[in-house]
């Protein structure tokens, strides 16, 4: 990817700028408006938390802990 690459003078911070733009998906496609997650909640998920606003969120999170862990921490092994 192109970017341009700067300093300040003040501060002596860099940083870059991205001279592109990159698109994932047709204008038509529903993906391009609207990140879709891989699981969403169903109707009785909604019920099921009461159509609370953070049912999305609630519903992950359950999502995350009932799910078996067969990872790692990376960072584990620097800790030595």
């Amino acid at each position: 990817m192109e970017q341009t690459l700067f300093r300040l003078p003040y501060t002596g911070m860099q940083g870059s700028i991205s001279n592109s733009i990159q698109i994932c998906f047709p204008g038509k496609d529903r993906c391009a408006h609207t990140l879709y997650p891989d699981l969403m909640p169903t109707y009785q998920d909604y019920q099921r938390y009461n159509f609370d606003v953070q049912t999305e969120i609630l519903y992950l999170l359950d999502k995350i802990k009932s799910a078996p862990h067969s990872h790692t921490n990376p960072a584990e092994k620097y800790q030595k």
